[in-house]
């Protein structure tokens, strides 16, 4: 139990308090996500049955609104709405139908680490227009990291980042 501070009583119930931590939600489904029967389990163990995982496609708009993954976007957009920080990661910004919160949260300044590992037009635009977000992807054509962000100094980077806690929307 690494993550649990202690114990606390709140009201009259006795409860273990958790250290704060990161929430990872997959609004496309997981490797290890499978039906069975009405029902979607998560497995670790490669189980014969029908994986739950949306692929790119011409219905992947489609089968993100059938359950489970309905869920996830709707608790995604919730946990978003409340998150003092995002971390973002290999996330390409081309699912409309699921970003509308993020984007949004972003542009508000609502401090973000951008972490992929081709940028595309998508990412640059985002971190050039939002006040506290900063893009980190492999370079191209050339060994190193490139950094998209809006004007700051490289110290107010560091201190946004070492002082955070990040709210995970990952897919």
């Amino acid at each position: 139990m690494a993550s649990c501070r202690g114990i606390v009583t709140r009201g009259k119930t006795t409860v273990l308090d958790h250290f704060p931590r990161a929430m990872v939600l997959k609004p496309h489904g997981s490797f290890d996500w499978y039906r069975n029967g009405s029902d979607a389990i998560r497995c670790s163990v490669d189980l014969d049955a029908e994986r739950l995982i949306i692929t790119p496609g011409l219905n992947k708009y489609r089968q993100g609104y059938n359950a489970p993954f309905d869920k996830h976007r709707d608790l995604a957009n919730d946990h978003i709405k409340r998150a003092a920080r995002l971390l973002v990661v290999g996330y390409g910004f081309n699912d409309d139908h699921l970003q509308t919160h993020l984007e949004a949260r972003i542009r508000d300044g609502t401090p973000t680490l951008v972490l992929t590992r081709t940028a595309n037009a998508k990412h640059e635009k985002l971190a050039a227009d939002s006040p506290r977000c900063v893009c980190i992807s492999r370079a191209s054509g050339a060994a190193g990291i490139a950094v998209a962000k809006r004007r700051r100094t490289a110290r107010s980077i560091d201190a946004m980042l070492r002082s955070a806690v990040f709210m995970v929307a990952s897919t």
